[in-house]
């Protein structure tokens, strides 16, 4: 069976020690208590090395929570799951409810967050093509409108 880039057998489990998903738990946390901002790698790297965590794991530990679904990582920053997807309800439902465009300062205003993010999260809405883009202004597509109407 193929999984990505690679082979599996058909029913590999993946078994994660207990102190590893402990370590991998205290980092999704960390990125979570981010909320609207990112943390610098560097912070991430502090936190690894006071948990004792090896750079080469940390690297690790963020894809895994990548291919997990935990966090999303936009041009090199680390976003919790849930900061992308609660902006992603407020940006849909604001859309679609007004009929109009918005910018990012109408964004940023909107989840009450910083331009830095309301960028990154704009860029990943776009490339999910979930909203359009018609010079400054941002657009509901009609899959952005199948979200909306298919979380309800």
């Amino acid at each position: 069976m193929k999984k990505g880039k690679t082979w599996i057998l058909k029913d590999h489990k993946i078994i994660i020690p207990d102190d590893v998903k402990q370590q991998i738990d205290r980092l999704e946390s960390k990125i979570l208590n981010y909320y609207m901002q990112t943390p610098l790698m560097s912070e991430l790297e502090v936190h690894a090395f006071e948990n004792k965590i090896p750079k080469d794991k940390l690297i690790q530990y963020l894809k895994y929570l990548v291919n997990e679904g935990k966090i999303y990582v936009i041009e090199d920053n680390y976003i919790h799951a849930n900061i992308v997807d609660e902006c992603r309800i407020k940006l849909l439902y604001e859309l679609y409810s007004s009929g109009k465009g918005i910018t990012i300062a109408g964004f940023r205003d909107l989840i009450n967050g910083n331009r830095k993010l309301c960028l990154l999260l704009m860029s990943q809405y776009d490339n999910e093509g979930m909203v359009a883009r018609d010079n400054d202004l941002r657009y509901i597509t009609e899959k952005g409108k199948k979200l909306l109407t298919d979380k309800n």
